[in-house]
């Protein structure tokens, strides 16, 4: 039975931000409480911040880690202000279904 397990970590904007710290914390205390399992935790750049700063919502090495990783701790993402080209992929659409089977 696997007992590890890698997390992308896709904070967000604003509130989302906030809220995946506290998050954050609570899923180190309940690690620390248990010797059956670990969580590697490791936060990627995404959301509408980003977009604003680079022009891109999803980067390709988020996208790559997200995809490969067992889970996806997704934040609240977006700007009132920040409003994206339709060149942009949404970013949304590109992540692996929560729902999806994995093999």
């Amino acid at each position: 039975m696997k007992t590890s397990y890698n997390i992308a970590v896709l904070p967000g904007d604003g509130i989302g931000v906030e809220v995946m710290a506290v998050c954050l914390k609570l899923l180190e205390h309940l690690q620390k409480q248990s010797n059956e399992f670990q969580l590697k935790l490791k936060q990627y750049p995404a959301g509408a911040a980003h977009y604003r700063d680079v022009g891109d919502a999803l980067p390709q090495g988020t996208w790559e880690a997200c995809r490969d990783a067992d889970a996806i701790l997704f934040g609240a993402m977006g700007l009132p202000e920040v409003v994206c080209d339709r060149s942009e992929p949404y970013l949304v659409p590109r992540l692996p279904s929560p729902i999806a089977v994995r093999s």
